[in-house]
């Protein structure tokens, strides 16, 4: 009975992690924040780029990259990047409350000090 052979890693197809005119987007964004920083970067950096942010947005990644190309002095990190778009994806996400109720947040009344409190309205927690 024959073995079954084992493929190695460098057989296996790679996974398409996003369209290709989107990882052309960042890629673009990749060479244009490595050259306002005059620092070189590798292909395998541009792939594990690629590959770590696969799961946000292309408009986000950009942004990232751009900020970080005007603002910084070196090539980023992973957790530089993440950061960065943590502050991108905040800035995008809404909900509509009740109107009832300031932005989420209703009056408590006073606190044991006397002091104005407030508590999130129903229409949030739920």
């Amino acid at each position: 009975m024959p073995r079954q052979a084992r493929r190695s890693p460098n057989e296996t197809q790679a996974v398409l992690l996003r369209p290709p005119e989107e990882s052309q987007r960042i890629l673009v964004a990749l060479v244009e924040m490595s050259l306002r920083l005059h620092k070189p970067m590798s292909e395998e950096y541009q792939r594990q780029i690629l590959k770590d942010l696969s799961s946000y947005p292309v408009q986000a990644i950009e942004y990232s990259l751009d900020n970080w190309g005007r603002n910084a002095k070196v090539l980023p990190s992973l957790a530089d990047l993440l950061q960065l778009l943590r502050s991108w994806m905040a800035d995008k996400i809404t909900f509509e409350t009740c109107g009832n109720c300031d932005t989420g947040w209703v009056d408590a009344g006073l606190d044991d000090k006397g002091n104005r409190a407030v508590k999130r309205c129903a229409c949030v927690s739920q």
